[in-house]
């Protein structure tokens, strides 16, 4: 959970995040919706606040308008299913309206809203897309709430159930659309498709707040289990498996590390470990499971990502923009890594 000076330090920060949107969000077409990159900068001012390293004599503030600028840019390159082609003709249109309203003194729309209200079937598409599209999620509320059932002053598990609340009453795609989403592999894959060196994933229901783990013997749909293991409350769908909803399991952790434990050897990535103070909160729930594995007689080996494989993450993991850059920095970070890595195993 946030302490005092730390929620400080994010409220006295987010105006920016309002002004920089705000900012942006005046060279946009209008059916986007402000608020969309509000909650997207949020994430980046998180972003900023867990990776922020005082040691390198860097303005917290420069660092964060940084961090937000570019989630919020993120957001909108994530969300832009529009070719380049289109999208050059859509700013020659806004420009021939602008031409038109400076010659003629007023918009074209109002010319033409008299012979478009004689139409049999008028058709207002931009206003109708603009009402459905979904609200932008408190993602800062998500955040207090996950710090909250880390922190252990309450139960985790009445914790998770008040994030599965937030989760189920979330407007976002569909189910059958983010499922889609991963991959034609994936989402295609039959209820007995599971890879045979057991692998597993973890969720959490959205009503009852109980981690659960998915495996071959759970029989669950593989593309459905891998779902509801990516479902982040508030920004992806809550996933249906045997009646029920579940979200993302690393609303109990971000590792569940501890998972593991009876082995032998293990392997620990823990892929959101930044750099700075609250780095060190959040290794601090990774450290009590990694000495689980320890206590029951593992040997236990950490990789976290390095600086340039965390820059090239980004704010949004989820980002396929961001998946060449991060395959880059992971891969030459493994080949340093590989000599360490050998003599472990063994």
């Amino acid at each position: 959970m946030l302490n005092g000076e730390q929620e400080r330090v994010l409220l006295e920060h987010l105006p920016i995040v309002r002004f920089l949107a705000r900012r942006i969000h005046e060279r946009l077409p209008q059916h986007v919706d402000i608020e969309d990159l509000v909650s997207a900068g949020v994430v980046g001012l998180m972003d900023a606040f867990s990776k922020f390293d005082p040691s390198k004599q860097v303005q917290f503030r420069s660092y964060a308008q940084f961090r937000i600028r570019g989630a919020i840019l993120d957001s909108l390159r994530t969300l832009d299913w529009s070719p380049r082609e289109l999208r050059r003709k859509g700013r020659a249109v806004e420009e021939a309206i602008r031409v038109l309203t400076h010659r003629m003194g007023r918009a074209p729309g109002d010319i033409a809203g008299p012979i478009i209200a004689e139409a049999d079937r008028p058709r207002p598409i931009p206003q109708q897309v603009a009402e459905d599209r979904p609200g932008a999620p408190n993602m800062l509320l998500l955040f207090q709430k996950m710090q909250e059932a880390a922190s252990g002053e309450r139960d985790p598990q009445e914790v998770r159930r008040e994030i599965g609340a937030f989760s189920l009453q979330a407007k976002t795609v569909d189910e059958a659309a983010f499922i889609g989403g991963f991959g034609r592999q994936l989402a295609e894959s039959r209820d007995g498709d599971w890879p045979g060196h057991g692998y597993a994933c973890t969720a959490v229901d959205c009503e009852t707040g109980e981690f659960v783990v998915w495996n071959a013997e759970s029989k669950a749909p593989l593309s459905r289990a891998v779902a509801s293991s990516c479902s982040v409350p508030g920004v992806f769908p809550a996933i249906t498996l045997n009646g029920r909803k579940y979200m993302d399991g690393g609303m109990r952790s971000a590792t569940n590390a501890d998972l593991a434990k009876g082995h032998a050897k293990t392997l620990v990535v823990a892929v959101r470990i930044g750099a700075g103070e609250m780095a060190e909160r959040m290794m601090k729930p990774l450290e009590r499971e990694l000495q689980i594995l320890r206590d029951a007689g593992g040997e236990v080996e950490l990789i976290v990502p390095d600086e340039a494989s965390a820059e090239a993450f980004g704010a949004n993991l989820m980002n396929p923009r961001n998946r060449p850059a991060s395959a880059k920095a992971g891969l030459e970070q493994g080949r340093r890594a590989a000599e360490g890595l050998k003599r472990f195993w063994g």
